[in-house]
């Protein structure tokens, strides 16, 4: 019966994926995801909790005869309970970000996307990297991003790549990364390699400090996104701060799944426009991204100190201890977004 049918009233396919490999029924809803996309007239596609390794759900949409104009994305990594040190390691989000999610997701559908969403339930963009390239969507109108941290001009490049067409932009959790400290594995991006062995102390590192910042860069929107409507910013709900559920495969012994809540994911439309701590981020080697705790928040002031950290800031130089330290422009970013709120509301 599928294979003769169509489903012309079928233009939107919402899929949550979070249990399928667990369940033992990946094969199957890839099957369903295939038959739907083939058969319907999909427009709007969305995919909760893609999982980063899965080898059954990677459509061909160049075969399609009509495409998805939107794509949201919630994309779930692999977690490791027993050496959670070694999760920036794992190759499956590596290979995710670097290759698959421009090779299937991305490149195919670029003449005729107008909506894009790309969330992560763990932190993206850097290391992971991922690098769009070549990308660009000469019809894109909306892009939101969850938890993709940004360090480099070529990211915002990007985005202002689609001034013509974009009107509305959202950052939910997307922190600038002003400081890191980098293995050479994650400043050269050599995922690809072999861990190399035992031996005595940690890796050698890089220090890394990024003058980005928010008041720099949303005037940035303002001039390069002519057509920018509605941009919002800020943490999301507090389900993004809840600890991961492991939801391991039956086997895998401590391996699962970071699955937290994703309301941030939900209500990425109706986010309010903040200044608040998670906005600047900090890389911490093999830890990877680390988040800052407001600390002072009723008394007007902006202390902020890194949570779990024992490492940074280190040394007796003051210059590097003051990098490391949360970037003190609370007023300025909050300026800065006053600022372009007044602009975008001028154009409504």
């Amino acid at each position: 019966m599928w294979s003769s049918a169509r489903l012309p009233h079928l233009n939107k396919l919402v899929l949550d994926t979070a249990y399928a490999c667990i369940s033992c029924h990946c094969a199957a809803l890839g099957l369903a995801l295939d038959t739907f996309l083939s058969l319907g007239a999909i427009d709007s596609l969305t995919i909760k909790h893609l999982q980063d390794d899965c080898q059954t759900r990677r459509p061909e949409f160049a075969k399609l005869p009509i495409k998805p104009r939107k794509l949201h994305l919630l994309i779930t990594p692999w977690c490791d309970d027993a050496s959670m040190d070694m999760e920036i390691h794992i190759r499956h989000r590596h290979a995710f970000f670097n290759v698959q999610l421009n090779a299937t997701w991305l490149e195919p559908l670029q003449p005729q996307l107008t909506h894009l969403t790309l969330h992560c339930e763990d932190y993206w963009g850097i290391y992971p990297r991922w690098q769009p390239g070549d990308l660009k969507f000469p019809h894109l109108k909306s892009l939101a991003f969850g938890k993709w941290v940004i360090a480099h001009d070529w990211q915002i490049d990007f985005i202002t790549l689609h001034g013509a067409t974009l009107e509305q932009l959202i950052f939910t959790r997307c922190p600038i990364m002003h400081a890191a400290r980098l293995t050479r594995r994650q400043e050269h991006n050599l995922w690809q390699e072999g861990l190399p062995g035992t031996s005595r102390g940690g890796p050698k590192t890089t220090n890394y400090f990024s003058d980005l910042r928010w008041h720099a860069f949303l005037p940035r929107l303002a001039s390069d996104l002519p057509k920018l409507t509605h941009f919002s910013m800020g943490r999301g709900p507090d389900d993004w701060d809840d600890d991961h559920v492991s939801t391991s495969w039956p086997g895998s012994g401590f391996y699962g799944r970071c699955v937290t809540g994703h309301t941030g994911f939900e209500n990425r439309y109706s986010q309010n426009a903040v200044i608040d701590w998670s906005r600047y981020i900090i890389f911490e080697g093999e830890d990877g991204p680390n988040e800052w705790q407001d600390a002072d928040i009723d008394s007007g002031g902006y202390h902020a100190t890194a949570r779990g950290w024992g490492t940074y800031p280190r040394g007796k130089d003051e210059d590097w201890k003051k990098g490391v330290q949360f970037p003190d422009c609370l007023q300025k970013d909050q300026d800065a977004l006053e600022d372009l709120r007044k602009t975008l509301r001028g154009r409504w």
